[in-house]
């Protein structure tokens, strides 16, 4: 009777152990290794395009609503399918648009510091690889709730700024605080809007390679190619009705999106458009990269 449960009870253990192995860890390098990048046509012969991963709303769940099972299942998830992403596709620079953590808008001194470990761990990204953090309002909270300190505090933990400008490869990168686009004289937007308006001169002196004033002189130069926007909220729209491509919503009916809430305001929309676009009409039309916020 024995013999015959081993003979029974063995298989069966190896059995549960490979489905567990296999939808733990090996089912990540199955489905990710179907993925890979699109292959460019370089104009110089030396130019190697920039493989740029870009990432949303991660919601590291908190303490105070997220269930440790819970945090432990999807950060487990989390982990493994951005380490595999890694390993097989090899990008030179990560992007995490925002919303890194669920609860960081409530969390006390001692619960964010817990939240930028868990962070690291969960998104350990080697040296080699860039990363970079745009603040999202589940990270720092919506435009009302935003104090200085919990500004501050994120961005000294993810070396971030309101405005930033990224060369990487000849490719520019603006990141902008989308929460700081009330333009409503605020501290936060103040400086939101003194950085842009100091991009908006730098890329100017750098697409008009003749300028001489003494003001371009002692200004960052950039390549003189299309900046691309990366920021938490999208660009006013009042739909998704004329988004297209892959990923464009196929319904009939469309919802509509609050402005300050689903969509940057339109006023601020236009205005981040002048002040990063409007130099590079005659090069060519500005990439926007933003994420449809979900509430």
């Amino acid at each position: 009777m024995r013999g015959r449960m081993k003979s029974i009870l063995l298989p069966l253990l190896v059995y549960m152990i490979s489905v567990f192995v296999f939808n733990e860890f090996l089912i990540y390098y199955v489905i990710i290794s179907s993925c890979d990048w699109p292959h460019l046509k370089t104009t110089k012969e030396n130019d190697t395009p920039l493989r740029t991963m870009v990432l949303a709303d991660p919601h590291l769940l908190g303490e105070q609503y997220g269930h440790w099972f819970d945090k432990l299942r999807r950060e487990w998830q989390m982990y493994r399918s951005y380490q595999t992403a890694l390993q097989l596709l090899n990008p030179d620079v990560v992007f995490i648009l925002g919303d890194l953590t669920d609860e960081g808008k409530w969390a006390s001194s001692e619960q964010w510091n817990r939240y930028v470990h868990r962070a690291g761990e969960v998104f350990f990204t080697p040296k080699k690889i860039r990363l970079h953090m745009v603040m999202g309002n589940h990270d720092v909270g919506f435009h009302y709730d935003i104090t200085q300190s919990k500004l501050n505090r994120f961005l000294i933990s993810f070396q971030s700024k309101n405005v930033q400008v990224l060369n990487i490869q000849d490719n520019v990168f603006v990141l902008v605080n989308s929460m700081g686009l009330e333009e409503d004289d605020c501290n936060m937007c103040a400086d939101v809007e003194s950085r842009l308006q100091y991009v908006s001169r730098s890329l100017k002196c750098s697409q008009n390679k003749d300028a001489e004033s003494d003001e371009c002189a002692t200004l960052p130069q950039y390549p003189p190619y299309k900046p691309i926007l990366l920021q938490h909220f999208p660009l006013y729209r009042s739909s998704d009705a004329l988004c297209q491509g892959e990923d464009a919503s196929s319904g009939k009916e469309y919802e509509k999106y609050k402005e300050k809430w689903d969509v940057v305001s339109r006023d601020a929309s236009t205005r981040v458009i002048l002040l990063t676009y409007a130099t590079w009409q005659l090069v060519a039309r500005l990439f926007l990269i933003s994420r449809m916020v979900q509430h």
